[in-house]
């Protein structure tokens, strides 16, 4: 790769003018023939890579993946690479789990050919990582069998839960727990970490999603709470600009257009705005906040159980329904009425229309919809009142939908349970005998964008209803990567890549370069303080940076670990007024970490004379 970095002064200057002309020169890095060459290699191959021989038998891909992880020397260690990449991270014995390097566990997770649930994007958290496995269960109890074993072990590490290992029937409890409940017992414990695991199971997408609000502000996070659309951000011109700042996209907060239809974008989808646009900010924004997923999410069928459960009143009169406004906007999603099918001065006439009258509102529509809209709320013609609330379509379907612990994400997951396919096809007044729900299963089996598909040849308007209600993930089986990984892996090899090309001119610089991701890093694998710290004490670059910064002599790693992290905690606290290392990215500690290291302060460091290892403790830490 022909690229050389600009670089102007020298130690903290340099480092700062590094800092502030980081994007434009990867911008520049980009538009490198070399490094062009190995993006368009990674986005036209690196997702039909289906095992790991087939990576490694592709030295090119194989080469930008291992960049991408700062593992670019180990590219001739095939055997080792194999090894590595065969490994399942849920496994805690497996051979990436055993390296202290945390690099090899990320780089095997990522592709996770030895594992469970595909890749995943890389810088994924465990939690991240582990979700989809706890998700794919289908019920509670069968984490805790014999078989599962493993992945129960796993789950505990990552929750920093081992302690309850031995409390099956407790753990089942919280687990089964509604997290959305204030009541409930997982919200009871007053710990974060419950609720944590359980949300796992039982995935609960209010608000700003995770990935957004840990890259904020305490007071941005709170004003995020309420954000659930594209529009609900892009009416807040303040809130926008400082969502688009966490990400360095500030500069496109003067065209909120353009910034909408990227978080609006199927990014599953290569020819969307957000994936064709070639913005790596933006596209990290919009798989942040994920909005189109979301959509989906907000208008399936299973949250018109949910406001049933939650707000019953709004289903006991039409007129209760119609002052229900998320009610009445969710109901035309899941029905396929929308404003230029049904107006909203005639909802009242359809929900109160006699289905067995063909002279009704709705039998006159000939749409068979709306025909299925009546009769789902079962609204009496004349009074107005809803008729017995274990009889009704909708209270049928939701008490199915409410004995479920994840909604069904595949036709294969929706037809197991008898019980809810008969009443969701009740629901939409689909033929539910045995031709109907062999045909149900082909439509809901299809892909939906497929134009030889059975959905493209039929009429009924009930089955395209039917499967955009469900809101299944249609990946195509042989697609085992998730949207925007070949971005992500570019965004991270271009990124080390830089980092790499600085430290061709000076290594400190590249050094301090890479201080904040080794941070970030840590900070999103590793739950405790104190094993945080042991995890930047054995990552040798950010251990280079961290102790030049507190002064800590490099004989300190000839001594205990475990005194090494009081010696290392007990200069933090002198030095940055706390040992939390969530708290070192706060961006002044970050910048009086830089400028300490760029300096090579070697204030306190003192000596640990000839034989480190035995020195007494308290004269390292005077």
């Amino acid at each position: 790769m022909v690229f050389t970095p600009l670089i102007a002064g020298s130690g903290l200057s340099a480092l700062n003018f590094l800092e502030t002309t980081r994007s434009d020169q990867e911008a520049r890095l980009r538009a490198d023939p070399s490094a062009r060459s190995d993006i368009e290699a990674v986005r036209a191959r690196l997702t039909s890579v289906e095992t790991a021989d087939e990576l490694l038998g592709d030295r090119q891909l194989l080469r930008v993946a291992l960049t991408a992880f700062g593992l670019q020397d180990d590219i001739d260690k095939g055997a080792f690479l194999k090894r590595i990449l065969e490994s399942d991270i849920a496994d805690r014995s497996s051979f990436a789990n055993r390296l202290a390097d945390r690099r090899y566990t990320e780089f095997a997770q990522a592709f996770n050919f030895g594992g469970d649930g595909g890749a995943q994007l890389p810088q994924s958290s465990p939690k991240d990582a582990i979700a989809p496995l706890l998700r794919g269960l289908p019920d509670v109890d069968s984490l805790f069998t014999r078989r599962n074993e493993p992945l129960l072990e796993r789950a505990l590490e990552v929750f920093d839960l081992q302690r309850d290992a031995s409390q099956p029937d407790f753990l089942k409890r919280v687990l089964e727990s509604d997290v959305s409940d204030p009541n409930a017992l997982v919200n009871r414990l007053d710990d974060p970490r419950y609720v944590e695991f359980a949300s796992a199971l039982q995935p609960n997408r209010v608000g700003a999603p995770e990935a957004v609000l840990e890259r904020v502000s305490e007071f941005v996070a709170d004003r995020l709470q309420s954000v659930e659309t594209s529009s609900d951000l892009l009416e807040d011109p303040l809130l926008l600009q400082r969502v688009l700042r966490a990400f360095g996209a500030e500069q496109f907060a003067s065209n909120p257009l353009l910034v909408g239809q990227v978080l609006d974008s199927d990014l599953s989808d290569p020819a969307s705005l957000a994936n064709t646009l070639g913005d790596p900010a933006l596209l990290e924004i919009a798989r942040a906040f994920d909005f189109a997923n979301r959509k989906g999410e907000r208008e399936s069928v299973y949250r018109l159980a949910e406001i049933f459960d939650a707000r019953p009143a709004s289903f006991e009169t039409v007129d209760g329904f119609l002052a229900d406004e998320e009610l009445v906007s969710l109901s035309r999603a899941v029905f396929g009425l929308t404003e230029d099918v049904v107006a909203d001065s005639a909802l009242r006439d359809i929900l109160l229309s006699d289905t067995a009258d063909a002279a009704s509102p709705a039998n006159v529509s000939g749409d068979a919809r709306q025909i299925a809209f009546a009769k789902a709320f079962d609204f009496d013609p004349v009074t107005g009142q809803a008729g017995a609330p274990t009889t009704s379509p909708i209270a049928a379907f939701a008490q199915s939908a409410g004995a479920l612990l994840n909604s069904p994400s595949t036709a294969e997951e929706f037809f197991d349970n008898a019980n809810l396919t008969i009443n969701t096809l009740r629901l939409l007044d689909l033929p539910r005998d045995v031709i109907g729900l062999e045909f149900a299963q082909r439509v809901l089996s299809a892909q939906p964008d497929d134009p030889l598909s059975v959905i493209g040849s039929i009429s009924d308007t009930r089955y395209a209803t039917l499967q955009s209600a469900l809101n299944f993930s249609f990946t195509p089986p042989e697609n085992r990567f998730p949207p925007g990984f070949a971005e992500a892996i570019i965004d991270d090899y271009i990124a080390n890549a830089f980092e790499i090309s600085v430290g061709e001119q000076n290594v400190d610089l590249r050094l301090g370069l890479s201080l904040q991701t080794g941070l970030e890093n840590v900070v999103r694998q590793v739950r405790s303080n104190d094993a945080r710290w042991f995890q930047i004490l054995g990552t040798g670059p950010l251990r280079t940076v961290v102790a030049r910064a507190l002064g800590v002599p490099d004989a300190s790693a000839a001594i205990d670990v475990d005194k090494q992290v009081e010696i290392f905690k007990d200069r933090a606290v002198r030095t940055f007024g706390t040992d939390e290392v969530a708290e070192f990215l706060e961006p002044e500690r970050l910048d009086q970490i830089r400028t300490l290291f760029a300096l090579g302060t070697t204030r306190d460091s003192g000596s640990f004379g000839a034989t480190a290892a035995t020195t007494p403790i308290l004269s390292l830490l005077a």
